[in-house]
Parts: structure tokens; C-alpha cells; sequence
């Protein structure tokens, strides 16, 4: 339905089954403009936005969300290689130190 009302994907954050939340924004050149897709729990909130810079004022007030899936997609999306990178951070950021076989060595 939303293509065939004339809108293409325009940007998105998410993916199905691993985050909480997906957004996708599709956009046209007739108004209203943008279309945002909202897609959690089993349910679907579309939001429309008459121009672009109404459709930027609604990604600004999304940002805090928007952060915190792309953050999880990109845990998510992790590769066993990165994933040391990441537990790397966080055993800096808590002071903890590893063994040589990975395990964390007790203070």
C-alpha cells in the first residue's frame, strides 16, 4: 500500500527480530511527504510529515530512540571477531581484567 501511494524507502534503523522497535521512512514528492513506519510488539503506527523539514523535526524528537536501536543493531549484528572489541570496552569501563583464556580473572 505505501508504494503504491507513490513512496520509496527513504531511511530506516532495525531489523525484524532483533530489536524492540523498527522504523522505516519512506518519502514522496506530493504532500505529505514523508511516511514513518513504526513497527513494535505486534503492532504498526504510521506518523506522516507534510515536508522535510517537518520530517526532520520528527527524527530530532525520535533521535534518543533511534540512538539506542542503532546501538542494538549493531550488538545484534556483532561477528564472534568484534565481539571482543566490545567486551574489551566494557571490561575497561569496569576495571575488569581477562585471563588468557577469556575468563574474568576475580579481584
Amino acid at each position: 500500500m505505501v508504494k503504491a501511494a507513490g513512496y520509496t524507502a527513504w531511511t530506516g534503523v532495525g531489523k525484524a527480530y532483533m530489536v524492540p522497535l523498527m522504523l522505516t521512512v519512506w518519502a514522496r514528492s506530493e504532500e505529505p511527504s514523508f511516511l514513518f513506519d513504526l513497527e513494535g510488539a505486534g503492532e504498526t503506527q504510521t506518523v506522516y510529515a507534510a515536508s522535510l523539514p517537518d520530517a526532520l523535526t520528527l527524527l530530532n524528537q525520535l533521535a534518543p530512540t533511534l540512538q539506542a536501536l542503532a546501538v542494538t543493531d549493531q550488538i545484534a549484528q556483532a561477528e564472534p571477531e568484534t565481539m571482543s572489541v566490545l567486551a574489551d570496552v566494557l571490561d575497561k569501563l569496569y576495571g575488569r581484567r581477562r585471563g588468557q583464556n577469556g575468563a574474568v580473572i576475580q579481584k
